[in-house]
């Protein structure tokens, strides 16, 4: 465990288990349960030592649609940005960046749920946060945890990124809970959801659209953006992830070229006909994967 997460953790960690704070030392552990975390090199396990009951209730039999203020259309980017014209990972777009806030104080943290090996680091620190890198099995990652019950106390964050995440997620609702515990009122939630790509092997599940905003929403979000990739429609996404075995990404994306301009030419047609079926509607229906902003109130 990098000096950075161990500072973190000494001011915000908590007990998975139980919720309690954690005294960080040369070791880790609940002051309440008095369970120890294990540490593995420079990381160290705050995943669950044993399974926990969560509960997540819903509001049934109430029609609900996202308001007119959010953004269903492709994701605008903010021209005051601040990190325009910065260097970024590649699954971090210039559009979805632009959404990431200014740190409100030198003591911010943002919380990259899912970090991989840290590829989000770098331009989170270069804005003044404090990052705090939690993943459930990444070697790069400073912290192991579950994000079902995340090692943090409520309201400890400024910021959380998740890309690519919510899909490998077991049980969504339960982790949408947990982000919104983490986040401080008023703080922002910036992440990308698949949708029609096929991605990793070991995804439970991919939301659409209105599914999208609606976990969002039912978990005490404010929703701004759900919106689909422009970039990342469906035959690219599967191109490039294995609809065609054996042949490289390059030549993959070549081949279902002609088949885009195709399909763009023939959604224009049917739009004159049917003038619902406009482009914002084409994207959403053939979205790769979609970007979402929310935010916590308060």
């Amino acid at each position: 465990m990098t000096d950075d997460a161990r500072n973190i953790l000494r001011g915000c960690g908590a007990c998975p288990g139980c919720g309690a704070p954690l005294v960080v030392g040369d070791e880790v552990r609940c002051e309440r349960c008095g369970v120890t975390y294990a540490r593995a090199g420079e990381r160290i396990d705050l995943r669950l030592r044993s399974p926990r009951s969560a509960r997540v209730e819903f509001v049934v039999g109430r029609s609900e649609r996202p308001a007119p203020s959010v953004n269903l259309g492709p994701l605008p980017l903010r021209p005051d940005g601040p990190l325009e014209g910065s260097p970024l990972p590649r699954h971090l777009s210039p559009a979805l960046a632009s959404h990431i806030p200014r740190p409100s104080s030198v003591d911010a943290i943002a919380l990259d749920l899912g970090c991989g090996d840290g590829v989000h680091r770098a331009p989170l620190e270069r804005l003044g946060f404090r990052w705090l890198g939690v993943d459930f099995a990444a070697a790069g990652a400073p912290i192991l945890a579950d994000a079902h019950a995340l090692p943090v106390t409520d309201a400890a964050v400024d910021f959380v990124l998740s890309v690519a995440v919510l899909e490998h997620i077991r049980h969504p609702a339960v982790m949408l809970r947990e982000v919104k515990r983490v986040l401080r009122p008023g703080g922002r939630f910036v992440g990308t959801v698949a949708f029609l790509e096929p991605f990793h092997s070991d995804s439970y599940t991919h939301h659409t659209q209105p599914g999208t905003w609606s976990a969002l929403h039912d978990a005490g979000f404010a929703v701004e953006h759900v919106s689909p990739s422009a970039e990342w429609q469906v035959l690219r996404a599967q191109a490039k992830n294995g609809l065609f075995p054996g042949v490289p990404r390059r030549v993959a994306v070549g081949l279902v070229r002609p088949l885009e301009s195709l399909r763009r030419a023939l959604w224009s047609l049917a739009a004159l006909r049917h003038p619902a079926l406009t482009a914002e509607r084409r994207l959403a229906k053939l979205a790769g994967a979609f970007s979402f902003v929310a935010t916590s109130p308060g």
